[in-house]
């Protein structure tokens, strides 16, 4: 390799980033910061293969493919801070110019291996379509398999990317494959995903407060279209900041500088007045409007939480109980950008619903239960059983086949005092003597 055949996307200075030095043996291309890519190589489908070593100081270094420019480019780098760990490997697409990290997360997308500073590693990086595969140090299985490359089956150059700190590399082949390969990647939903969004236009958080809900009617709306398993990656829409969060005391005092937000929306329609749990992950802050009104506001920030805290979009890390009005409901977030993706993902827990309309679906404790209609509405009705009557021991009436944890119980009921007792009359004293349930909501 030498200096010439490879391009610097970064305004950085060549006489370091960039040159061809020797480094533990072998002739390598050290980059310290920015993304370099082969002159004149369009990459597609095929292997490729390099020995790279992490510097001393190295902290991340990774192989750029299907590399369009700059700002977009897929890549697969390491971490050797977090070697052995499940952190050590990482795909993510470029998109715009940021690495969206903190959205391509988990299983998939990152992986465990050994990257150590100063040793040589080689890799052999597969891609076929929309499928990469990661092969470490000559091993037969693949450290990391990525089945949905973001940026679809596209084409491009091959280069190096590095950030924070010396990274070497050598003897770089690559070997293109003509194979015809399937553009599909395989696309899930979570049940419950909310996927029809659109976006306003972005904001800088120093001038618009994203806690104050907007003149919908004055912003830029775009419709944007969710991906498995229901996020919308607003990197793919909006140039990110790309700068590193205000340590936790300053934002807690109110700084923002550097970040960037925007408005989402969305449509919920519900048949009745409800409460419904909506479970919600997001990069990097949010703020949840229910019909024009703020009821959440969260910080999940790169080191917000707690110390080694990496800001990951988890769909299960965070929730709010919607009150839903009949009919049609906005819903707008407010997501704030700093670095390392930005982007949400909501959905509507699973609300089950049963039928009461059988006495059969109750075990009963001293109690009789039948189907009636009371006041217009038809239910079970739960009284005592004779040698309970006049009795102060409660009806107990158990729905059979549930399995309940956490989460809400929202039913109908009505009911009349025991004969004989006064309408005055409360608490033990005034026992129910008739129970009637019309619906039940879990």
């Amino acid at each position: 390799m030498s200096q010439k055949h490879f391009k610097l996307e970064q305004d950085e200075d060549s006489s370091r980033n960039g040159e061809i030095v020797e480094f533990r043996g072998r002739p390598s291309l050290r980059v310290s910061k920015g993304l370099f890519y082969a002159r004149g190589v369009e990459f597609r489908n095929g292997t490729i293969e390099v020995d790279m070593a992490p510097g001393p100081n190295g902290r991340f270094l990774g192989i750029a493919f299907r590399v369009q420019s700059e700002d977009d480019y897929e890549v697969i780098f390491f971490r050797p801070g977090a070697s052995g760990t499940t952190q050590a490997v990482q795909y993510t697409p470029g998109l715009l110019g940021a690495n969206a990290w903190q959205i391509y997360t988990g299983p998939g997308y990152t992986a465990a291996a050994d990257v150590h500073r100063g040793q040589w590693i080689h890799v052999r990086l597969v891609v076929r379509g929309v499928v990469a595969e990661l092969f470490l140090d000559h091993a037969e299985d693949p450290a990391l398999v990525v089945r949905d490359l973001k940026r679809g089956d596209s084409k491009g150059g091959i280069g190096f990317w590095g950030h924070m700190g010396d990274a070497y590399f050598a003897n770089l082949t690559y070997t293109p494959d003509a194979a015809a390969y399937s553009a599909d990647a395989p696309s899930e939903f979570l049940e419950g995903a909310l996927t029809d969004w659109e976006l306003s236009e972005t904001f800088d958080a120093t001038e618009t407060n994203p806690a104050v809900y907007p003149d919908v009617h004055g912003l830029k709306w775009e419709s944007v279209a969710a991906e498995s398993p229901g996020m919308v990656v607003i990197n793919r829409y909006r140039e990110s900041p790309n700068v590193l969060p205000p340590e936790k005391e300053d934002r807690l005092r109110g700084d923002v500088r550097g970040g960037k937000f925007v408005f989402a929306r969305t449509t919920i329609r519900s048949e009745r007045d409800e409460i419904r749990k909506m479970s919600f992950g997001y990069s990097d802050e949010a703020v949840v409007f229910l019909n024009g009104a703020p009821i959440y506001a969260g910080n999940n920030t790169l080191s917000f939480r707690q110390p080694e805290f990496l800001g990951l979009l988890d769909v299960a890390s965070d929730a709010v109980y919607l009150p839903l009005k009949t009919g049609e409901n906005e819903l707008l977030l407010a997501v704030t950008e700093f670095f390392g993706g930005w982007g949400f993902l909501c959905k509507l827990d699973r609300m089950g619903r049963v039928s009461l309309e059988s006495p059969d679906a109750l075990a009963l404790v001293g109690a009789t239960a039948e189907v009636v209609t009371y006041r217009g509405r038809r239910g079970l009705r739960l009284s005592p059983l004779p040698a309970h009557e006049g009795s102060d021991e409660g009806l107990l009436a158990i729905l059979k086949g549930l399995d309940f944890g956490d989460g809400i119980i929202e039913a109908e009921v009505a009911g009349s005092p025991r004969p004989g007792v006064s309408p005055d009359m409360r608490g033990a004293d005034c026992a129910l003597g008739a129970f009637d349930v019309r619906r039940l909501l879990l």
